[in-house]
């Protein structure tokens, strides 16, 4: 479903007519909109946290905030007893 598809939807939950919107259901489709938008732009970049081991490397975390992905990373890379994380930045497509 499209975001003007569920502002829609949204929106005419909140419609006395279905033949002419009123002022709340446009305001609530605008609601809607802007909302989706919003919603869409929070999850657009993904931080993907590999450990990078002897013979294997794997994906272990994923985080949508830069900052928390090299909070985790730090803590193994700063001790020298443990395998180094890298962090991918990775476009989300929703």
């Amino acid at each position: 479903m499209t975001n003007e598809e569920k502002a829609n939807e949204i929106s005419e939950q909140y419609s006395t007519s279905r033949y002419f919107p009123n002022d709340e259901e446009l305001a609530a489709y605008s609601a809607a909109m802007q909302m989706a938008e919003w919603k869409d732009k929070q999850h657009s970049v993904a931080y993907v946290v590999t450990s990078c081991e002897e013979h294997d490397d794997y994906v272990e975390e994923v985080f949508f905030d830069i900052e928390k992905a090299e909070q985790y990373c730090a803590k193994y890379n700063n001790n020298e007893d443990s395998y180094r994380r890298h962090i991918t930045k990775v476009n989300v497509m929703l």
